[in-house]
This record gives C-alpha cells, structure tokens and sequence, in this order.
C-alpha cells in the first residue's frame, strides 16, 4: 500500500509542475466523492445502521501539460464504512444498497487513458459499470441491480462499485450518436479481507477468469438505447442484454423519463438467468427539474432452481447545490433469496443519503 502511495505521490508532483506556464490546476483535475447512507431494516427483524463509502482521487491530463495528446492518468482510493444490509439483515442477492462492504480502506482506480475524436482506450484498474450497461436514468437508484444488470453482477465477481478489477476497454464512436464499446475484465475480483485489505491483489489472465463485453449504443437528446454481449472464460458462461431510457416529456421547469433492462444467460446453469427492470422518474416535482426528483422502479433477478427476487425502490431526492443531494429512498424486497435470509418471507428496506460528488 505505501508503495502504490508513494508512486501515486510522484505522479501527482509531475504533474503539478510539469509546466511553469501552464496552471497545474488545468492540468490535474482533483475529484471527490461521498455517500452517506443511513439505512434501516423495517420489517421483522429490524435494524438500523450506517454505511458509508468515501473516494478521493483525481485526474492528471497530459495534455494540458503540454506533454502529449489524448493521454490522462487517474489515481484514487477509496474508505467503505459501516453496516452490511443485505448480508447480514435481509439476504437478498441483488443488493438493497450498492455501497455495503464493510470496513477497508483501498486502492479503488489507478487507469491510463488514451483519447482521439473518436476513440478512447482504458486501461489498468477500473470500474466497468462506467463504461458499460450504464444509463442516467437509474443513477440514483440505491439497489444495485439497478446500476449492473444481475446477470453480471451476479453470477460473476466483476469489477464495479464499491471494489474495482483489472480491464481494457474500447470505445470507438461513429459520429455523434452512434458508439460501439468492447472490454476484457477480471471475472473473479478478489474480495477484500484479511488478505487483501487494499485491493492491491490483481489477476488479470485466463487461469482466474475473464470477461469479455461487447456492446452497441445509439444515443440521442431524447435517451438511448444499449445492446450488449459478454462471454465469461472459466464457467463458459454467454448472456445479453438490453437497456434502455427515453424522456417521455420535457420543458424548462419538469422532465419526465422512463427506462428499462432485459437480461438473459444462454446457460441455464448459471446462478442468475434472467433479469427484468423498468421505472420511471420525474424531475422538478417542488422546484425546477434541477432541484428535485422521483422515481419508482422494479427490479427481478430470476434464479436458477430457486426463485426469483423482486426488488420495488422508490426514491426522492433534492439538490441543495450542484454538488451535494439529500435523497431518501424505500424499498420493498419479494422474496429474497439469498444463503443468509433467514428473518422474513419479504423485507422492507429505508434510506437516507447524503452524497457530496465534485
């Protein structure tokens, strides 16, 4: 960990003086991220905790240094807190609260990234849900089947928030609504504990897993819509998908959007099969469409031999500045089915948020 601290420190240093007549705050981009979840189990056996997941990181463009284009390197960690909801409260396996993962303090990305007009490459270590199956739709939803899609998040141990993996990915544009993305990822992201507190323990090569995704966007003002592949190289597991999200109104004051995901796996042995989602959300409901929001959606994984497990969120959140929202959010959970539920047929989950993002 202080070797991946200090070489982050040099870095930095680089770059803050890599060019007297270039501001070094134009060249490094310093970001920052808070949520601040306190949560409560409300039905059967209730409970109520905190969790928290804290990153602190930024980006260096060479660029902008005047060393050379395209180039930008990102550097951050990262400090999970508190309670683990669906592990030890409810048992659900598509995850109440996107954050849980108890207390660590680790490497969350280190990445290169290459750029041109019309094309980006990434590589080093990184979320994937940044680049694929994402939509801004769902972003303020807290179940994490609404952010990556069960059938990856799942059935294998991907690199996505809160502990991020080794991958490469493209991005290649076709003007100005069209993008065709394609990635390989570690299938088998090594849990933190006792042995690797600070996710300094990577893998990337066939003898632990890969992922490889391959995934069509058409985009527009309007929404989007994403079609997506992957094939998982140990359990020789294949899966597609569909996601979606289109503004059904807008005017200066409100907008209204709605969305939606299809998930399905070719292997009928995999854990998660299938996955179904949709919602709504409406925007400037007190206020202008900046300052508040609602939403309300469903979410059901359908597992192998098992069941299948509904997830109903809503959410209303409002904007005090740019950067800081309060947002508090209700879940009711059908039927959870995961190894640990053990308390109630269905549960009730409730969440107040505080996120600083900047």
């Amino acid at each position: 960990m202080n070797k991946l601290i200090a070489a982050t420190t040099t870095m930095l240093t680089f770059a803050l003086s890599a060019n007297a007549s270039e501001p070094a705050e134009k060249a490094f981009e310093p970001h920052a991220r808070l949520y601040a979840d306190l949560a409560m189990s409300l039905r059967g056996n209730t409970h109520v905790g905190y969790l928290q997941y804290a990153s602190l990181g930024g980006t260096f463009d060479t660029e902008k240094a005047n060393w050379w284009r395209g180039g930008s390197f990102h550097a951050s960690f990262a400090n999970t807190f508190g309670s683990k909801p669906s592990e030890d409260w409810i048992g659900d396996w598509q995850y109440v609260d996107f954050i849980e993962n108890g207390n660590f303090t680790f490497a969350d990305q280190l990445w290169y990234r290459q750029s041109s007009e019309q094309t980006d490459i990434t590589v080093g270590l990184q979320d994937l849900n940044d680049y694929f199956n994402w939509s801004d739709a769902t972003y303020y939803y807290i179940n994490g089947s609404f952010q990556l899609i069960p059938t990856l998040g799942i059935n294998y141990n991907v690199p996505s928030l809160p502990v991020n993996g080794l991958g490469v990915n493209l991005e290649q544009r076709f003007g100005d609504h069209v993008a065709l993305r394609a990635g390989l990822f570690d299938s088998d992201v090594r849990p933190l504990d006792d042995d690797n507190k600070y996710n300094l323990q990577w893998h990337f090569g066939t003898r632990n897993g890969l992922l490889a995704l391959l995934e069509m966007q058409y985009s527009n003002d309007k929404g989007m819509i994403q079609l997506g592949a992957h094939y998982e190289t140990i359990e020789e597991e294949a899966g597609l998908y569909l996601k979606a999200d289109r503004t059904l109104f807008e005017s200066d004051r409100r907008k209204v959007e709605a969305f939606g995901q299809l998930g399905a796996m070719a292997n009928r042995s995999a854990l998660c099969t299938a996955n179904i989602c949709a919602g709504a959300n409406v925007h400037g409901i007190f206020g202008k469409k900046e300052f508040d929001a609602a939403g309300l959606g469903f979410s059901s994984a359908f597992f192998n031999d098992i069941s299948t497990e509904t997830a109903i969120e809503f959410f209303y959140k409002i904007s005090v500045v740019d950067i800081l929202y309060f947002q508090a959010d209700c879940q009711y959970i059908i039927n959870p089915v995961g190894e640990k539920n053990c308390y109630n047929p269905n549960a009730v989950f409730a969440a107040l948020r505080l996120c600083i993002d900047f």
